[in-house]
């Protein structure tokens, strides 16, 4: 694979579902990289593309960008809208509850009618009540209060694999300055067992002593490959 910075006239390989680490040692290119790979993956622009032989992956829709893990969001739409459609999955599959639900909207679209009927007001429904309208108007999320920092970036990882279940990308900025080395070598073999491409920018590399099993990948202030 390989990820290209337009802007920068920059472009190296990175390995395909394995942990790579880019140490960029100039402060101001280092932000450039990341603020390109921000505007990619919300789908501002593509001044960063990452190609995988002749396809070029959609970063706004197959990577995802952590530049702090303490600022992770399980309850990321993309997230909340795959857990809705495992649930209304399941209930398809429970004769059961399907017939449970369908009662309790019979029961709740009548309230709402007689209350509308006491009202000033000629209102109708515009859509049809179900489950997936019942389930966003009820505030789903993920519980994530009680987790550790590491717990979360695993739980992280593991919805990034079923969300996106063709060439995920994970984008980490300065992962040794929060985790533990056996901490990150958690993440990287999760990563890679979930087959996730995951590259973390280093800004300030020197001086440390492993880098986890990850292909390291060294850029200097002039941005050529050491």
């Amino acid at each position: 694979m390989n990820i290209t910075f337009h802007d920068l006239d920059l472009s190296f390989e990175i390995q395909k579902q394995v942990p790579n680490v880019i140490a960029i040692e100039s402060p101001t290119y280092f932000s450039l990289v990341v603020g390109s790979i921000n505007s990619s993956v919300l789908g501002e622009n593509q001044s960063c593309c990452v190609n995988d032989e002749l396809d070029s992956i959609d970063l706004s829709k197959n990577a995802f960008l952590c530049c702090s893990p303490f600022y992770i969001d399980l309850n990321d739409r993309r997230f909340l809208a795959y857990a809705i459609k495992q649930i209304q999955f399941i209930a398809s599959n429970e004769p059961a509850i399907q017939v449970e639900l369908s009662e309790s909207i019979s029961h709740l679209q009548s309230s709402i009618f007689k209350l509308i009927e006491k009202s000033d007001f000629d209102l109708d429904f515009s859509k049809p009540l179900s489950l997936s309208s019942i389930l966003k108007v009820l505030g789903l999320t993920f519980q994530q209060e009680d987790m550790s920092l590491l717990s979360k970036n695993i739980e992280y990882i593991k919805l990034i694999s079923k969300v996106v279940p063709n060439n995920p990308v994970l984008f980490f900025v300065n992962l040794y300055s929060y985790f533990e080395e056996n901490e990150i070598s958690e993440l990287f073999k999760l990563s890679q067992a979930m087959e996730i491409t995951f590259v973390d920018f280093e800004g300030n590399f020197k001086g440390k002593s492993s880098i986890c099993n990850a292909t390291l990948t060294t850029l200097d202030n002039d941005l050529c490959i050491i």
